[in-house]
């Protein structure tokens, strides 16, 4: 396939599977972008990744799928897409093929879950009375996770996984009618399917078995290839889709063994072939900001290389996101900081991540940080706050309450609030040295009431690239901007409130770590709030930009570690 011709430009849909959404192909996306070569969507099911809707508001099949039929009947109608369905996801993709066939050129499938008792050992499911012996609902089990679902996958893409992953529904009544698919319509969609051989969730006996029952036009065997095969293995699954969706494997069949499979769904294939193996598949070269900020596979090598001093305590430090991000920023730095004997903790404040709040319901920033505080009531134990951006002002008002659970608080190229002024003023100050211009394409707008008045913010791509990711991968880039909500700065709330005290925040320990090459919050205004709000302790990660935790986050695991040696 001649890969730079523009008639060759496909525009490929990826469908997660079960309780994830579409953040589990960062990576994917990030190869099929490459040159600007291919069109690529990834969205998120009802209730799924970042999608609004809770899982009592889903009531059917029909509801789940939505994102997906909508997408599909909003393009133009001579428009033909790739389909790309992973496990549970074959299905929507198989009832959109059905609903669309004329916007669908290919489906790929790949590792269908069995439906044997065994194969969900890595569950919990909740049952209805209603519907008798089958569950209406389960959720992965994160701690047995790393073990099957997510087995060959590195450490990282398992944290991820812990901070994203939501309950999902089965849909088992809707799904068993039998007439759901056609051969009119689902069976006339060319389809290909790929098998991961060191898959722990479906044996390659099971997938083989399901290619023998419906045969697809083409199959590939991955090797190598755990259950999340996006992320075990990526260039080879890219290679796989760029080579099926040129034309000369349009009517390529498969078979195993010596009995060939000549048929697909009814009709004749015209040329049988077997595709074994993708070792053999060229590799695409990666920036190197990607292998500067990978985490080793194996959790001894990940301890060893974090852990640059043995520790004296075990710390517990609690990392608290900026606008418009999640606990799932943190993915690269909780497994270095706990590989060295630490405790972490990253989570999502309120509308935010896959917390279940919107913006709009929140009253003001106390509600926007709830889930930390409500966090520091329950702790037994002192720790350390960790908190990024907008987080700083998060971390103000956990120290003015619970100051004597913080052993310290570090403001990772964060606003740091004074005892002078109200918690509004430092971003203010921040506001009017930022000329509008450099906002790029972030959107403002306004989504309170006139008693209690909010400012919504959500940053885009240009935005997200050019200011705030800079230096990171473009992986991270993709991922951010399938994870990103709308966040608020909360002026309006803040410059309302009194100041924090000398005796509450004032009490705890500040530490400021600079980011050298931050272009959201500039180098100077970092170091204005060091020399005129004051701090106990200053660091520097020179080549970091502003998400530090994923440009450096290595550099910044040891930072914390020696705050987390000086502060025990």
């Amino acid at each position: 396939m001649n890969e730079n011709n523009s008639n060759d430009k496909k525009h490929f849909v990826l469908v997660h599977g079960f309780g994830h959404g579409a953040w589990c192909w960062y990576k994917l996306v990030n190869l099929l972008k490459q040159n600007n070569r291919h069109r690529v969507t990834a969205l998120d099911l009802a209730g799924c990744g970042v999608h609004p809707s809770q899982l009592h508001q889903i009531s059917s099949f029909s509801d789940y799928a939505r994102p997906l039929m909508d997408f599909l009947s909003a393009l133009p109608d001579d428009e033909r897409v790739v389909l790309v369905g992973h496990s549970y996801g074959g299905i929507s993709i198989s009832v959109a093929a059905e609903t669309f066939p004329g916007k669908v050129s290919l489906a790929v499938f790949f590792v269908k879950r069995t439906s044997d008792e065994s194969s969900f050992m890595d569950c919990e499911f909740v049952f209805d009375p209603e519907f008798g012996d089958l569950p209406i609902s389960a959720a992965l089990r994160v701690d047995d996770m790393a073990d099957t679902v997510y087995s060959h996958c590195q450490l990282e893409d398992v944290e991820l996984a812990k901070m994203l992953l939501r309950p999902s529904l089965l849909f088992a009544k809707d799904l068993s009618n039998p007439g759901l698919l056609s051969q009119e319509r689902y069976g006339k969609i060319k389809r290909c399917y790929v098998i991961c051989e060191e898959d722990d969730v479906s044996s390659v006996e099971f997938q083989r078995q399901n290619i023998a029952e419906n045969p697809p036009d083409v199959v590939v065997s991955i090797a190598e290839a755990g259950h999340m095969v996006m992320l075990t293995r990526p260039q080879e699954l890219c290679h796989c889709l760029l080579d099926w969706s040129s034309s000369h494997r349009a009517d390529m069949g498969i078979y195993f063994g010596a009995q060939p499979l000549g048929t697909s769904f009814g009709h004749e294939v015209k040329e049988v072939k077997e595709i074994k193996g993708a070792d053999h598949m060229p590799m695409f070269t990666q920036p190197d900001a990607l292998a500067s900020s990978r985490l080793p596979r194996n959790m001894a090598e990940c301890g060893t290389k974090a852990s640059k001093y043995s520790i004296k305590q075990k710390v517990h430090l609690v990392l608290v996101h900026g606008a418009c991000h999640g606990a799932w920023c943190w993915y690269k730095v909780k497994p270095l900081l706990e590989a060295a004997g630490h405790h972490a903790t990253a989570l999502d404040l309120a509308a935010s991540g896959i917390d279940s709040r919107k913006l709009h319901e929140l009253r003001g920033v106390a509600d926007y940080t709830r889930p930390l505080l409500e966090l520091l009531a329950e702790v037994s134990e002192k720790v350390v706050l960790v908190g990024h951006s907008l987080g700083g002002i998060n971390l103000g008002l956990a120290m003015e309450m619970y100051p004597k659970k913080i052993v310290a608080a570090v403001f990772l190229t964060a606003f740091v609030p004074d005892i002078v002024h109200r918690p509004s003023y430092v971003l203010e100050q921040y506001n009017e040295r930022t000329p509008a211009e450099e906002w790029l394409d972030t959107k403002f707008l306004q989504c309170g009431t006139s008693e209690e008045p909010l400012t919504s913010m959500f940053f885009g791509p240009q935005f997200v690239s050019n200011k705030l990711y800079n230096l990171s991968s473009p992986e991270d880039v993709a991922l951010a901007n399938m994870l990103l909500r709308p966040s608020s700065l909360f002026i309006e709330d803040l410059s309302k409130k009194g100041e924090f005290t000398k005796e509450g925040y004032g009490s705890v320990k500040r530490v400021f770590i600079v980011c050298g090459q931050d272009k959201a919050i500039p180098v100077n205004f970092q170091r204005w709030q060091i020399e005129t709000i004051g701090v106990d302790k200053v660091m520097e990660i020179e080549t970091a930009d502003h998400m530090a935790m994923l440009s450096q986050p290595h550099k910044l695991c040891q930072c914390l570690l020696e705050i987390a040696e000086c502060y025990a």
